[in-house]
């Protein structure tokens, strides 16, 4: 939670930060100038409901709207970390890097289906309410989901298998007939990840 407010505040007061810098070439200033008044607004807007709630004692109003996602943080951390670490990076087949997960009804509903997430990534533009339908269509292709507690499991097991070999990374085993050659990926693929600033490198 520090970075992301680290983040908000450093774009209120127009501070150079590295995703700044990513985002916005220098030739794209009112780009720029727009993040920094919609960041100011924002961080105005929750310092106002303070404010009314403190004005007219009406405790609950920052709670639900300021610092819910405070409350509602732990379980979309539990929930949303597996779905990509310790798995392969700079692959083109995107079920090698991220995995889908078995989650209750309940979840599911709070993580808008998303634990449909290789889905989600290899067809990006089939909304939420349909991951599971598109799960079914490629059943055959994909690799067998995990539990919950089964993806904390093999992403602890990466985890003490690179404390000797760093370089590790778990490699999702998937159908055979449908293995694709990472020789013939498209350089442009992969060309998003140059965005990344230097502090995640």
């Amino acid at each position: 939670m520090r970075l992301a407010i680290t983040g908000r505040f450093g774009t209120m007061i127009n501070v150079s930060d590295n995703w700044l810098e990513a985002i916005f070439t220098p030739d794209q200033e009112r780009e720029r100038k727009k993040a920094v008044r919609f960041a100011r607004f924002l961080v105005g807007f929750h310092l106002a409901v303070i404010v009314v709630s403190i004005v007219f004692r009406i405790w609950p109003l920052p709670l639900v709207v300021t610092f819910g996602t405070f409350f509602g943080n732990f379980w979309r951390h539990f929930v949303g970390v597996p779905m990509h670490t310790g798995l392969r990076d700079n692959v083109a087949d995107f079920r090698k890097c991220v995995r889908t997960i078995k989650l209750d009804p309940f979840s599911s509903f709070l993580y808008w289906r998303m634990q449909y997430h290789t889905e989600h990534h290899m067809y990006a533009a089939v909304p939420c309410y349909n991951l599971r339908r598109l799960y079914r269509a490629v059943a055959s292709d994909m690799p067998e989901r995990r539990t919950l507690f089964g993806a904390w499991k093999e992403m602890r097991d990466t985890w003490k298998r690179q404390q000797t070999d760093p370089d590790y990374q778990f490699d999702t085993p998937v159908p055979e007939d449908v293995v694709r050659d990472e020789a013939d990926q498209d350089p442009l693929e992969a060309s998003l990840g140059d965005l990344k600033p230097d502090s995640m490198n």
